[in-house]
Order: C-alpha cells, then sequence, then structure tokens
C-alpha cells in the first residue's frame, strides 16, 4: 500500500486542476458570448452588412442586444442557485451548456431582431448560472494552497473567450461565428458530465460514503490508498464543519442563510466588502467597454482599425489574468487588489484625456497610440486584479454556511449593474462624450483602491476559519 507524502504535492492537485479547467469551458463560453458583440455591432448597424432582413439595427435595438445578456444573467444567476440548493453542483454546471448551444444556433440562422434577442437572453442565462457556481465549485473542490491559483482561472478562460471572440470578429464571416460556440458546448457538456459532485455538498446531504470518494477524487488518493496525514486533517475537518453547520441550521433552510448573513460580524463585514468588490468591478468599466471595444476606438479619433485594436487588447487582457494565476497566491490577493486598482484608474484617465481633446476637436491622429496603449494598459492591469480576484476574495470571505446566498446576491448585483451599463451606455456617450463614461470609470475606481486599503483582509493560503476570525475583529 502506498503512503502519500505528507507535504502538498502537485500530484495532490491534479484531479482539481483538470476539474477546473473542464468547467472553466463555461466561462470560455461566457467571454466569446460577451465579446461577440465588439465585432457583430458594426455588422448589425451596417446598411450593406447587416445581415437582418429589416436592414440595419439602429442604436435602440442594438443596446437590447448588448443588454438583455446582463437582464438574464440575473435569471440565471438566481434559477442556478435555487437549482444548486437541491440538485448539488454537478448537474447544474453540466446544464449550462445547453442555453449556450441553443444561442449559438439561433445566431447562426437568426436574420431577425427577435432572434438575436433570445439568443442573448439564453446566453446570458448559463454565464449566470456559471459565474454562481464555478466560484463555489472551485472553493468546495481545491486545497488552500492553490485556492487562488484555481479561482483565478476563472477570468482567464473568460478573457480567453473574449479573444477568442475578437479573432473571430475579425478574421470569420458573421455566420461562421458560431460554429465554435456550437463545439465548444458540445465538447464542456461531454466532459464535465464525469466529474463527480463535490464532497461539501454530499456531506450536507448525509451522503458520506460517496463525499470521501469524491474527495479522494480531488485529492488524487485512490480508493485503496492511505490519506496522507495533511490530506486526513482536511478531510476530518471539513467533515467537523459540515456537522456543526448542520446541527445549527434550523428547517426553515433558507430563512436560516438569510438571518444568518447579518448575524454575526463576520457575516455583514464579508456582505459589505462583497458589495463592495461588485461595485468596483461594475465601475471599472471593463465589462461595459468590452461590449462596445471595436465602437470606443473608432469614437475616440485611433486610426487603428477597430476590430484590429480589439484583438490587441483580447491579447493584452489574456496575458494580465494569465500574470495573475501566478501572482496570486504568491503576492497575495490584497497587494494585487490595491495595485490593479490605481493602475487601472491612472489609464483610464489618460484615455478619457484623449477623447476629450479628440471631441473637443484638437488633432491627437499623432498620438493615436495612446488610445490603444491605455486601453490595453487598463485591461491588462484590471485582469492582474480586480477583475479575477474579485471573485476568489467574494467566495474566500464568505461564511460557509451562507457562502451560497451571499454569492448569489453579489453576483445578482453584478448582473443588474452590468444591464443599467451597457444599455444606456450609448445614450449617455451622446450626451457626456465617451470620455465622460472613461473619466467616471478612472474615479469610482481610485476610490475602491482606497475601500481596498482600509477595509479588505489577506486571504491568501487562510483556510474559512481564519479568514472568518479576521472578520470578527
Amino acid at each position: 500500500m502506498r503512503i502519500t507524502k505528507s507535504l502538498p504535492s502537485k500530484s495532490s492537485t491534479r484531479n482539481q486542476y483538470l476539474a477546473t479547467v473542464i468547467v472553466n469551458i463555461t466561462n470560455i463560453l461566457y467571454g466569446y458570448a460577451s465579446g461577440w458583440t465588439s465585432s457583430s455591432l458594426l455588422i448589425l448597424e451596417s446598411n450593406e452588412k447587416s445581415p437582418l432582413v429589416e436592414g440595419a439595427m439602429g442604436q435602440e435595438e442594438r443596446s437590447w442586444v448588448t443588454s438583455l445578456f446582463a437582464v438574464s444573467g440575473v435569471v440565471g444567476t438566481l434559477l442556478y442557485y435555487f437549482i444548486a440548493d437541491v440538485a448539488g453542483r454537478k448537474i447544474p454546471l453540466a446544464s449550462v451548456a445547453v442555453p449556450h448551444l441553443i444561442s449559438w444556433i439561433l445566431i447562426e440562422y437568426g436574420i431577425y431582431p427577435w432572434q438575436l434577442y433570445l439568443s442573448r437572453i439564453l446566453s446570458g442565462l448559463g454565464s449566470g448560472g456559471a459565474f454562481t457556481l464555478v466560484p463555489i465549485f472551485i472553493a468546495e473542490i481545491s486545497e488552500a494552497h492553490v485556492r487562488g491559483r484555481l479561482g483565478s482561472l476563472l477570468m482567464f478562460s473568460a478573457n480567453a473567450g473574449f479573444l477568442f471572440a475578437f479573432l473571430a470578429g475579425y478574421y470569420l464571416q458573421y455566420f461562421a461565428i458560431p460554429y465554435f460556440g456550437i463545439i465548444l458546448s458540445i465538447v464542456y457538456l461531454l466532459s464535465f458530465i464525469f466529474f463527480p459532485e463535490t464532497p461539501t455538498f454530499l456531506l450536507r446531504i448525509k451522503k458520506e460514503e460517496l463525499a470521501e470518494q469524491s474527495f479522494r477524487f480531488y485529492r488524487n488518493v485512490g480508493e485503496g490508498e492511505t490519506m496522507s496525514d495533511n490530506i486526513r486533517k482536511e478531510w476530518d475537518e471539513l467533515r467537523k464543519r459540515i456537522d456543526e453547520t448542520m446541527q445549527t441550521e434550523c428547517k426553515v433552510k433558507n430563512n436560516f442563510e438569510y438571518k444568518d448573513l447579518f448575524k454575526t460580524r463576520a457575516g455583514r463585514k464579508a456582505f459589505m466588502i462583497g458589495l463592495a468588490l461588485i461595485f468596483m468591478h461594475e465601475f471599472c468599466g471593463v465589462f461595459t467597454m468590452l461590449n462596445y471595444t471595436a465602437t470606443i476606438f473608432r469614437e475616440s479619433g485611433s486610426k487603428f482599425s477597430p476590430q484590429l485594436s480589439a484583438i490587441y487588447v483580447g491579447v493584452v487582457q489574456l496575458l494580465g489574468t494569465y500574470v495573475a494565476t501566478f501572482l496570486v497566491d504568491r503576492l497575495g490577493r490584497k497587494i494585487l487588489l490595491i495595485s490593479s486598482a490605481i493602475g487601472t484608474s491612472l489609464c483610464l484617465s489618460c484615455l478619457g484625456s484623449y477623447s476629450y481633446l479628440h471631441s473637443i476637436g484638437v488633432d491627437v491622429s499623432p498620438y493615436s497610440w495612446i488610445s490603444i496603449a491605455s486601453f490595453s494598459g487598463m485591461m491588462f492591469l484590471a485582469a492582474i486584479g480586480l477583475i479575477p480576484i474579485m471573485f476568489i476574495v467574494i467566495a474566500e470571505v464568505m461564511p460557509e454556511k451562507v457562502r451560497s446566498i451571499g454569492c448569489t446576491i453579489c453576483f445578482c448585483l453584478s448582473w443588474i449593474l452590468a444591464f443599467v451599463m451597457v444599455k444606456f451606455f450609448e445614450s449617455v456617450a451622446l450626451v457626456f462624450g465617451m470620455h465622460g463614461w472613461v473619466f467616471l470609470f478612472s474615479g469610482c475606481t481610485l476610490f475602491g483602491a482606497i475601500f481596498i486599503i482600509v477595509f479588505i483582509p489577506e486571504t491568501k493560503g487562510k483556510n474559512y476559519a481564519e479568514i472568518a476570525a479576521i472578520l470578527e475583529r
């Protein structure tokens, strides 16, 4: 009988990495669906190129194409939360491929606006479910020393999807773009169904034998093998935590969770941190600006091709999240969040100044590189900290008993804010100019940096008991 080593090894995390890579295909689908609008809006608004039988889309129709994605994201977040509470993490996570698959089929054959609207609703539904469940799934299968790196793959995958969408928009014909989404949805569905349910959920429904089998799988310990001391201790602590949770829960679970979210100091502070990070995520402007990347470059006066500029931005953003996967468990969450927020704010200030000078008639063509440099810098710096680490920290600070409901409320708020900002982005830009939005994003991000310095604790390498103890102070 082989005894595993006491110290954490790469082999013990192999299946954790594998499961995380597969489950994050859902976030590639999210990024691909979100990035689809950047190049496709330029085609849909064109009288010559529009594939719709009714001709070019107007500004109001375009705003619905972008914003309906976020509206259904709220529905998907709530729907999948309640399903996961009963059916676990595995079945709901596998099922998010279905709305994505139907969504891309609708785009492939869509020649009327209502088909595009329905497509965006379905893709938002699947994306809302993924953004709710993937952080919970990863938190429940991963060891503390790799939790940050695995969690950061969420936004790395999403940004990979954005880049794929930008590339597809530049190199492929309009009706060829959906093929990638269709194939990826099928590959994900056929791959993820082979992974077991999380041990945490199985313990909560009192299936301890299956829970231990799942735990062994995600720690790469065979059924006939002896757990190492560290892994055995982790398993015993997990069982103890779940037992304590189940003993204190009242019969009406939802009422208990809502009350418990605010009953303790740790719960209240975790919820405040979650809400603040969500506001930072939306008001740093990354999601909104990614939906209109090509349009922003066109309106800013840049001499570079809007679609090609979007590809450059996608590459830089993906590089940023790749760097984040290596830094998040080395430097910690807090220092990356602070550095990312301050740097993002400065880049937004540069982009806003450039856009403002262009709007008042100053000849900025000799300095057109500033627009792509500042936009790319903003995306890179946000991708290092603000975007991926937000989801990690929210999942880490939420007490286990209220993690699901706490994350769900935060993600619903994220989708609601995203809808409002994407829906009215063009309308507000017509009144205050593109620079008005950019300066707002810059100021909000700088204010967020101050909040991080004052209120957010470092969660690197800490288990949930240690994090809760910090929040109780």
